[in-house]
């Protein structure tokens, strides 16, 4: 089965109103509304490219790493764990600020 022209842009709206994406997510939606289920994942996607929703898979490295922070990092990190007792105990409080990495 497939979605007519009118679902298939009600789909595309759906999706670019969340946050967050999932693929069983988006499939149970089209079945649940439209009692469609596609042949293969491919539709799904199609629909996910055409709602302006891309991806990548995940990376075990940022390949925009800067090396001379992730030494800075393994410094405050060793720091830390040197002043552990203290911060456990109170008598020492650290603030910090992070960021996100996405991709």
């Amino acid at each position: 089965m497939h979605l007519n022209a009118q679902q298939r842009q009600s789909v595309i709206d759906w999706l670019k109103q969340k946050n967050y994406w999932n693929l069983l997510e988006l499939q149970q939606y089209v079945e649940d509304t439209y009692e469609v289920v596609f042949a293969s994942n491919q539709s799904d996607y199609d629909l996910f490219v055409d709602a302006g929703i891309s991806w990548k898979k995940t990376q075990k490295r940022n390949p925009k790493a800067d090396t001379e922070l992730v030494e800075k990092k393994q410094e405050i990190m060793t720091w830390l764990e040197q002043h552990r007792a203290e911060i456990v105990s109170g008598k020492l409080v650290v603030f910090f600020q992070d960021e996100c990495h996405l991709l």
